[in-house]
């Protein structure tokens, strides 16, 4: 996408349908334990790579930013009440995460689309568990039983993992092609 300071209509747009999506993602999903595996960071790293690093990050902040605020926009609604949740950090991972594949995928180094959208993949992975992580203490706290959270969070990783590395492999079959019709589709929005 363009990368201009000013966002572009075609960008404004492409924004809106990626919250969208994200919303609509976290409504579609199989609960392990206590986190409910979506389709949410599939998105997410989609939108890091097709608006790019300097506009995919604002796509997980405003759905973000709109949950907080009370639009029932997660997996199990939404409002305030969220930020003490002992998995919110997973959200909260989403911005960086998007910001990292977008950047690893704009990447000249690495020439391939399908290993470039992979290595991106991963890198917002990383982001994501990390800050999930990292919060769990935090909202386990407030919960009142932090090693109870953490251990039954702890246990379901595998699988998330396992499940995440799946989606970003499907990636590499996608983003090619959604990549080439983006860049038609933007053609056609500015002619």
């Amino acid at each position: 996408m363009k990368n201009g300071s000013r966002f572009t209509l075609f960008e404004m747009v492409l924004t809106a349908i990626f919250i969208a999506l994200t919303v609509l993602s976290a409504r579609i999903n199989v609960a392990i334990g206590p986190i409910p595996m979506t389709f949410q960071s599939m998105v997410v790293i989609l939108a890091g790579i097709l608006l790019g690093p300097k506009r995919g990050w604002m796509v997980p902040m405003l759905y973000l930013v709109m949950g907080l605020a009370g639009l029932p926009f997660f997996s199990t609604g939404g409002g305030l009440g969220y930020l003490f949740k002992p998995t919110f950090g997973f959200l909260i991972g989403f911005i960086p995460a998007a910001w990292s594949a977008g950047a690893v995928y704009q990447m000249p180094v690495i020439k391939s689309d399908q290993v470039r959208c992979f290595v991106g993949a991963l890198s917002a992975l990383i982001f994501m568990y990390g800050v999930g992580l990292l919060y769990i203490p935090f909202g386990a706290m407030v919960y009142g039983n932090d090693l109870a959270a953490w251990s039954a969070i702890v246990s379901t990783l595998p699988l998330m993992i396992v499940g995440d590395l799946i989606k970003s492999f499907a990636l590499t079959l996608v983003v090619p092609v959604l990549m080439r019709e983006l860049k038609a589709t933007q053609a056609m929005f500015q002619s």
